[in-house]
């Protein structure tokens, strides 16, 4: 099955696609590698591809940082101010982990 995540904005017709498998969804992840405390990956959106740097190295964060790049480029934030505000961001506790 393919991982597509999906973002609905203002209008629920307009459908953004990411995916790391299909390089036809609108912001495909090329490359991702990951590392005991970080990740990298090569985001490719509008034919530009540009390299981003996750402060995270578990699935579950990566997915919503990914996601976050997602509304950041529908909002037309530049990749270099996308970066800049992702290494910004902090772990935090997951569900299973406060119990």
């Amino acid at each position: 099955m393919s991982e597509i995540g999906k973002l609905y904005i203002r209008n629920p017709k307009q459908i953004f696609r990411w995916s790391r498998e299909n390089s036809e969804a609108d912001l495909f992840i090329s490359n991702e590698i990951i590392g005991s405390t970080s990740t990298q990956i090569i985001a490719e959106y509008k034919n530009q591809a540009f390299p981003l740097n996750i402060p995270f190295s578990d699935k579950a964060n990566i997915e919503n940082v990914i996601h976050c790049v997602a509304t950041m480029l529908l909002l037309n934030y530049d990749p270099k101010t996308i970066n800049e505000r992702i290494q910004l961001l902090v772990p935090i506790s997951m569900r299973m982990q406060l119990l």
